[in-house]
């Protein structure tokens, strides 16, 4: 596949991420196969350039920019997503692709909890000859920020290994991890997120959707710029701080018919 990659380079403000990976999202083929705005390691700016594409208007934060009309479409029809290693070490780049391969084990196990079309992964390098993993996969993961944000998480998550062949050995791997004393970013986000995941993938056409193919939460004039990027990703819903306490409510609920705490 060839990409026009996107020439932008600005400083955004980011949190520290042990885990050295990059996203962006990447246009339809039919908008020419371009990456969409800067590689971020912050996930929360991909869901507020969705917001942005949606709403047919600009988005800036913390030096992150997605201008509609000038930055290329993001695609609605597929989940299309470039996910990128820079280093110069051949071990970083050598394990880069393996890792990848554990992402999509994970994506492909909830991708079967909710009953959509599998993910696939092709394999490209950026202009500097950096590895980038193209992740393609159903449109229901570009349609809520929470799905967005869950996607890449579990991409990110792909660097912990795990082994699993059902969804209790996932679970009791999600357990192992929380015992590890060093933790970092990606497993004080598992701390809220391990027993609620397959609860939130599971149910997303009841949770999000209902009517609708696009979660109205992109539209909720209500919801300002600080609260969406900081409370609409995959963490912020199960540990009940997004501004969707429907949302919050539905998911207890479920917990209680798991007999989960």
């Amino acid at each position: 596949m060839k990409i026009t990659w996107f020439k932008g380079g600005k400083s955004v403000a980011e949190i520290y991420q042990q885990v050295q990976i990059q996203f962006a999202f990447l246009s339809s083929t039919k908008d020419g196969d371009r990456q969409c705005h800067d590689f971020i390691k912050c996930r929360d700016f991909l869901h507020d350039a969705v917001k942005a594409h949606l709403n047919k208007n600009n988005w800036e934060i913390y030096g992150f920019e997605y201008k509609h009309g000038i930055n290329p479409p993001i695609s609605m029809e597929t989940m299309n997503m470039l996910v990128r290693r820079q280093s110069k070490n051949k071990e970083h780049v050598s394990e880069f692709r393996k890792m990848m391969d554990y992402s999509l084990k994970l994506i492909h196990h909830y991708e079967k909890m909710m009953g959509v079309q599998k993910s696939e992964i092709t394999d490209t390098k950026d202009a500097n000859g950096n590895p980038v993993s193209i992740f393609v996969g159903d449109p229901m993961w570009v349609s809520s920020p929470f799905l967005v944000s869950a996607y890449t998480y579990l991409i990110r998550m792909g660097y912990k290994k795990l082994e699993f062949k059902s969804n209790d050995e996932l679970i009791a791997g999600y357990k192992e991890l929380l015992k590890i004393k060093e933790v970092d970013n990606d497993l004080i986000y598992l701390k809220d997120i391990w027993n609620k995941l397959d609860v939130v993938l599971r149910n997303t056409k009841k949770l999000f959707f209902t009517n609708e193919k696009i979660d109205p939460i992109f539209f909720d004039k209500k919801v300002n710029t600080n609260q969406f990027h900081n409370n609409c990703g995959i963490q912020s819903l199960c540990r009940f701080i997004s501004p969707r306490q429907e949302y919050h409510d539905f998911i207890t609920k479920e917990m209680k018919k798991l007999k989960r705490t």
